[in-house]
């Protein structure tokens, strides 16, 4: 069979332009005519996911959805089929119990090995681990909680205030601390005396803190997942 480079150029001329008729079409749609098209946004977050996934990567996407807000007003448009509220009205209308929405196909990432109430999409599913969880968040479960919480604090406040490598020349001052890190010990030693009967002991050792980093080397998973 003899090759014909003649028709291949016209194979891909023809593969390139759908390809960019099919992208310039797929733009026009969802910057007018899609039924987000009337929410404010940034233009390539109306077009593209990658929008937030680029974010997400550089660690300020928190940030960026403050500027967003800060710019186009209480409703922001972050994604082809996302939006963003900040106001205390739609807090209670998307999050409250029993109202009619439903969460985004995003929550999926989260589903190994099993559904739990964050993840969960079902919402027969989800009452009924709701009513099984609901007992430890009643007013006698709170107050047994407290001193579990207060013996964590406590340990923190030692740590925080401990006269660690001050010297003269520092005058009495001792090293700085990234406090982001020791507020993720605190809450996490509480977490273990709350659910497992026992702290992890990150306020007082160094031993245990490497989770943190697979937690937080983890966060840009279901980005990767469920974005396309």
């Amino acid at each position: 069979m003899q090759f014909d480079l003649g028709h291949l150029w016209i194979y891909l001329g023809v593969l390139v332009g759908g390809g960019a008729l099919y992208t310039f079409g797929l733009v026009v749609y969802r910057v007018f005519f899609h039924p987000l098209a009337k929410y404010p946004g940034p233009f390539l977050a109306k077009i593209t996911d990658a929008y937030q996934l680029y974010h997400a990567w550089k660690g300020d996407r928190h940030l960026e959805f403050w500027r967003m807000h800060q710019k186009y007003g209480p409703v922001v448009r972050f994604g082809p089929n996302s939006l963003c509220f900040n106001s205390n009205k739609a807090l209670k209308e998307i999050f409250g119990f029993r109202t009619n929405v439903r969460k985004a196909e995003f929550y999926n990432a989260f589903v190994h090995p099993t559904a739990n109430t964050h993840n969960t999409r079902d919402k027969e599913v989800h009452a009924r681990k709701r009513r099984v969880m609901s007992q430890a968040f009643s007013e006698s479960a709170m107050k047994e909680m407290q001193r579990y919480i207060l013996n964590n604090v406590r340990t923190f406040c030692e740590q925080i205030g401990a006269l660690d490598g001050s010297t003269e020349e520092s005058k009495g001052w001792t090293k700085p601390r990234k406090m982001s890190d020791w507020c993720n010990y605190l809450a996490t030693d509480i977490l273990g005396d709350l659910c497992f009967g026992k702290a992890f002991h990150m306020l007082e050792s160094e031993t245990n803190r490497f989770a943190l980093g697979l937690v937080e080397a983890a966060t840009t998973r279901h980005l990767l997942v469920s974005d396309p």
